[in-house]
Formats: structure tokens, sequence, C-alpha cells
């Protein structure tokens, strides 16, 4: 069987169409990963999985939501982020105010004798929005 045969419903650039569940709109199908279209990063699907598990099998039903995802390219030097950069604050209108760090000032960054940045976003009342690190392990 095919994926037209399932009567899954596509979008205009061949993704998979879910809701905030998951769900396609065939009973009894869910989708996720990188067929989806939705942020295609190892680090979404594994927690789509998680939570569509948690939805199915512990009696939840909770809407995924994709605001504080944590992602990395691997390259030298690694680039790690999680939640808003400054351009989509910006964008927003959101008000926000920058704080930044050398890796090689912190305790791990002097053990280490690594380099890098640490850049983290936060709103007036101390609330994280974003957070982001470039430095040979990033991602770590």
């Amino acid at each position: 069987m095919t994926l037209p045969a399932t009567g899954v419903e596509l979008d205009r650039t061949g993704y998979i169409n879910v809701n905030d569940y998951l769900e396609t709109n065939v009973d009894g199908v869910w989708a996720l990963g990188d067929i989806t279209g939705i942020m295609p990063l190892k680090h979404v699907a594994v927690r789509q999985a998680r939570h569509l598990i948690d939805n199915l099998f512990h009696g939840r039903r909770r809407p995924m939501t994709y605001g504080a995802i944590p992602h990395a390219i691997f390259s030298a030097p690694q680039v790690a982020g999680v939640g808003k950069t400054e351009d989509e604050l910006k964008s927003d209108g959101v008000a926000y105010r920058v704080g930044r760090w050398k890796i090689e000032n912190t305790a791990m960054g002097l053990a280490l004798k690594e380099s890098g940045l640490v850049k983290i976003l936060a709103d007036d009342s101390g609330r994280i929005l974003g957070g982001h690190i470039v430095g040979s392990n990033a991602s770590f």
C-alpha cells in the first residue's frame, strides 16, 4: 500500500499534514519526524515521539509545543541554541536583554581550555527566552 492509498493528506510541498496532537486526517494514523515538515531536527522527532507515546499510552491529550527545543549544527566550531533568537524577538516586538559570556571564562571552559561564546536572551523579569552557544563542544 502506498501513502496516497491511505487517504492521508499532504501539504503542497509533500509533507504529511498533522494537527497539534500529531494526528493526520485519517482516524488512528499519526505522523512525526521529518515527514511532517515541522522543524526537521532529530531533537524534534524524539520529543514528538515521547509526546505521542505519552498521549496514546498514558491517557493524556496534550498538544505538542515547539517553544524550547534545542538544536545544534555540528560544524567547527559547533553552534547550538534553544528558544527564541534575537531576530524572532524583534519581529514579535518582545522586549529583551542580552547577556554574553566567553566560554573560556567558565569553569568548564577553563578546565577544557576551550573558547567560544554563550549568549542568553531574557525578559526584564529574568525569564530566559533563548540561549545560544558557539564553541567546539556547544552541542553537549
